[in-house]
């Protein structure tokens, strides 16, 4: 990627709200581990690692980004799963296993689901959450 995309697409996700830019950091970790299993299933050693870097990544920035004070039990929840993913990823690199990448993108589409839903409803107007619940 250029310079100039790759600077516009950091503009974009610094714009983006702290929820949105969640939704996106999960999507695109789950492109990327869609990606490493189709690669697995063609036996692209070097494609897959490169998406499993990717997804390191991804996670390693959800983790950063995380706020354990704020976030209380949940936050140390998901510092957990993220542990988890990345003792995954390290693993899953050095030997290909399916049936664990399987799992990650399972994990990866509810958590991402999730997510997704609760940014909806914290970008709906207030007038509309208050109706939605009447």
């Amino acid at each position: 990627m250029n310079d100039g995309a790759a600077k516009y697409r950091e503009m974009e996700l610094n714009a983006m709200s702290p929820a949105k830019r969640i939704v996106f950091l999960y999507s695109f970790l789950l492109g990327q581990l869609e990606q490493a299993q189709r690669l697995t299933d063609s036996n692209d050693q070097e494609g897959r690692s490169k998406c499993l870097g990717k997804a390191q990544d991804v996670v390693t920035e959800l983790l950063v980004i995380l706020d354990r004070d704020a976030g209380g039990q949940i936050a140390d929840q998901l510092a957990s799963i993220y542990a988890y993913f990345l003792k995954e990823l390290v693993e899953i690199t050095v030997k290909p296993d399916k049936p664990r990448l399987n799992r990650l993108i399972s994990l990866t589409t509810t958590l991402r689901d999730a997510w997704s839903e609760a940014e909806r409803s914290l970008s709906e107007p207030p007038d509309y959450r208050a109706a939605a619940s009447a």
